[in-house]
């Protein structure tokens, strides 16, 4: 998913899709230069404009997703796309049971399940109580 900066100009953002999506090949093509690893065919399909104005990318692969996810090459396609943006990973919720009441999602040790669940670095952004740590009964 790819935001623009709060408060920043919108640098072509508000255009219509086809030119959205062209400016997004320009910033790849000016790439391809720089980079031996790029995919070959490399491209920006799709897009759809999201309710709060992001936009959600459609790629032709995922092993072209996977490659312009890389930190370095995601700040260079930001860089020739629109230094005022952002690409954002998608998130998801999910609840996990039977979670034991010594857990505190508030320390940052505890994120660190990951690694003893085989997930990938910084895959879990957030953990949280559903129910308020105050408003829990004893035990519970």
């Amino acid at each position: 998913m790819f935001t623009k900066a709060h408060g920043m100009p919108s640098q072509g953002l508000d255009n219509q899709e086809p030119h959205i999506i062209a400016k997004a090949n320009l910033a790849l093509t000016a790439m391809k230069s720089n980079h031996d690893d790029i995919p070959d065919a490399i491209q920006f399909m799709s897009m759809k404009i999201l309710a709060k104005g992001d936009i959600l990318f459609d790629m032709n692969s995922l092993e072209s997703v996977e490659w312009i996810r890389k930190e370095g090459n995601r700040m260079e396609f930001i860089q020739g796309f629109g230094a005022m943006s952002e690409i954002k990973d998608r998130e998801y919720t999910c609840i996990v049971e039977n979670v034991p009441i010594g857990f505190h999602p508030s320390h940052k040790s505890t994120l660190k399940i990951e690694s003893t669940n085989d997930l990938a670095t910084k895959s879990i952004i957030l953990a949280q109580w559903i129910k308020p740590v105050e408003h829990q009964f004893e035990g519970q």
